[in-house]
């Protein structure tokens, strides 16, 4: 019921800010006010008539709807409020913090961070409909430039079906941002990421590169921005790599930076160490093993325990003919990392085609039998199928 008691408060204040000139687009977005609305009435089995709450089928006695328009709260109340709010979501307590925003919207229905914070909390329970509502209102409150409630917005579009407006919702706050002269780097930052996500869904990879890339500058302390940004994470025949390299060159310059002290752990747990290993990989995927193998063994210095950096570094070692280093990178590899295909396909051929020739027969035998592991893993995949007729 508490639920309930939210859904219908907020659909009551709920207002339209709409300018009776709108475009086709923003008469689309103008719907999600009404619906979301409507939704929550349906549900509570009443209707409007004429514009007005037909009560007469029952109206929850906890909610006072006269009360909806008394003096609005001044900005420390709204705070206090907020505040409290939020704390309480952090805290697992969301019935608890319902109340706090029905005070505010109860009196402060444009109140732009109330809508987009109750707009994510219905998106989060997957009442898209009604999320729309308070999402847009927060959007445009704001003139289109909270990022925030335009990527939850255009989240909520693409989960209930309507991907083209979703799209159009994330370049418009684009756009505006972009020419916002009080915009700041986070929010720029924050709708360009999810602008960049929603173009690569599309399969649009070279905008969504250079979208990215946009939000990278704006939040360089965030690893997985300039990663997204370098197109290492795109479909192989998507991937620029001369664009790549520079991009990973550009973020490892800003971590390099002794000035730097304002990164955000919370972004970069593993330090720079990932965007050495993806350069690390461009190095090796474009025939430059001999300049990818000292950034492996950088990463390795800082993260141990990095299973896949120990693959890649005894895959780029054979490549260049280190047959014994090899081996025992190899057999650490084969340890932490005990799934990787690739690895397990070419440790197999170091077995069977090169060290058993050096070797006893043993070798040939320890390399079946680590094919035998990667055909079970993959059978049909191209490495395994060298290493089947490398080790017959």
């Amino acid at each position: 019921m508490k639920l309930l008691k939210i859904l219908l408060v907020l659909s009551l204040i709920l207002i339209s800010v709409i300018q009776s000139s709108c475009s086709k687009d923003e008469a689309r977005w103008t719907k999600l006010l009404n619906g979301a609305r409507k939704a929550v009435l349906s549900m509570l089995g009443m209707k409007v008539d004429n514009g007005k709450l037909d009560t007469s089928s029952g109206l929850d006695p906890g909610i006072n709807t006269s009360d909806t328009r008394d003096k609005a709260l001044t900005e420390p109340e709204v705070n206090v409020l907020l505040a409290e709010a939020k704390n309480m979501i952090s805290d697992g307590k969301i019935e608890e913090s319902i109340d706090y925003f029905l005070s505010i919207l109860g009196t402060n229905p444009d109140h732009q961070e109330c809508n987009s914070l109750v707009g994510a909390l219905l998106l989060g329970l997957g009442q898209y409909s009604m999320a729309e509502g308070f999402l847009y209102s927060a959007v445009q409150i704001s003139n289109w430039t909270d990022a925030a409630a335009a990527a939850n917005l255009a989240l909520s579009l693409k989960q209930a079906g309507d991907a083209e407006l979703s799209s159009k919702t994330l370049w418009k706050c684009h756009g505006a941002l972009y020419n916002s002269t009080t915009a700041s780097n986070e929010s720029y930052a924050i709708i360009s990421e999810a602008l960049g996500d929603s173009l690569c869904s599309s399969g649009n990879f070279s905008i969504a590169a250079d979208i990215y890339l946009q939000a990278a500058i704006r939040r360089p302390y965030d690893i997985n921005l300039w990663i997204k940004a370098s197109t290492m994470q795109f479909p192989t025949e998507h991937r620029d790599v001369i664009f790549a390299e520079n991009v990973l060159l550009q973020g490892l310059t800003y971590f390099s930076n002794s000035n730097n002290n304002n990164v955000d752990i919370s972004y970069n747990n593993n330090s720079s160490a990932e965007l050495l290993f993806q350069l690390a990989v461009l190095m090796h995927l474009t025939d430059r093993p001999e300049n990818a193998i000292p950034l492996y063994e950088e990463v390795l210095r800082q993260l141990p325990t990095y299973s896949t950096a120990w693959s890649a570094l005894a895959t780029a070692v054979h490549s260049i003919g280190n047959f014994p280093r090899a081996l025992e990178l190899y057999k650490v590899a084969e340890t932490t990392d005990t799934s990787n295909v690739i690895m397990l396909a070419n440790y197999a051929i170091l077995l069977c085609e090169h060290l058993s020739q050096e070797e006893d027969a043993s070798m040939k035998i320890q390399g079946v039998q680590v094919l035998q592991k990667a055909q079970s893993i993959d059978a049909t995949n191209a490495d395994v199928v060298r290493a089947i007729a490398a080790c017959k």
